[in-house]
């Protein structure tokens, strides 16, 4: 991954949001909109986990509002390499 980037894709769990039936779908378009908005931070921002926690939990609260009309609870974990 680029310095500051991701090195590997998001990974989510969601639990009580939606059912079975629909949660692979949306969390893989979840998890490109948390990538989209993490490769549009500044290189700086990036190294910051606790801005890039920041961001990631505003981009899942309005990607769910959006998409699902509901505002699930979001706790981003951001693992260092």
């Amino acid at each position: 991954a680029e310095e500051g980037g991701l090195a590997r894709d998001p990974q989510l769990t969601a639990v009580g949001v939606m059912g079975p039936d629909e949660s692979g779908d949306v969390l893989a378009r979840a998890a490109r909109s948390i990538r989209d908005t993490i490769d549009a931070l500044p290189a700086g921002a990036r190294r910051l986990p606790g801005e890039v926690a920041d961001v990631v939990r505003r981009d899942l609260r309005r990607f769910f509002r959006r998409e699902l009309a509901r505002k699930p609870v979001v706790i981003p974990i951001v693992i260092e390499e």
